[in-house]
């Protein structure tokens, strides 16, 4: 099935209508990316690092990102949780947790993932972790936000 933003905006917001949003919101991001290519045809990715926004609501937003082949983003914490998707390309996360014990202001890694074409991560709202795109292509995605409570 080709790739529908109007739809995934839609489906999106149906889920905040009942209980276990960010499981619904899975749900959906994976069968909209069931199909990258059209993805890719529909959203016209650029050539450039960066991001646009496709979507904000009062209860979550939709962006579109394009990371640069070995482009990488250190670490840090969103306070929200949100699920993120890969159509092109690869991303690679690396999970930290604060080390309070030895300081307030270090972490220490606690586990990876890597997404490829068609597959979707979810954090929590506790979540601190860094991206890497360890290709030599570029990199495009769909990352699903909540708002700050």
């Amino acid at each position: 099935m080709p790739f529908d933003l109007a739809k995934l905006i839609s489906e999106c917001e149906a889920a905040f209508d009942g209980e276990e949003p960010q499981n619904k919101i899975i749900d959906v991001l994976t069968k909209s990316l069931c199909d990258p290519a059209s993805v890719k045809a529909v959203l016209a990715p650029t050539r450039r690092t960066g991001f646009e926004k496709l979507y904000v609501s009062e209860q979550f937003t939709i962006l579109h990102f394009i990371w640069a082949p070995k482009m990488a983003m250190p670490a840090h914490n969103h306070n929200l949780w949100s699920v993120v998707g890969v159509y092109e390309g690869r991303e690679d996360h690396i999970f930290w947790r604060r080390d309070e014990k030895k300081s307030p202001h270090r972490i220490r890694a606690i586990g990876s993932a890597s997404i490829g074409a068609g597959e979707v991560l979810s954090m929590d709202e506790n979540a601190i972790h860094s991206v890497l795109n360890p290709t030599d292509l570029f990199t495009g995605g769909i990352h699903i936000y909540t708002q700050a409570a």
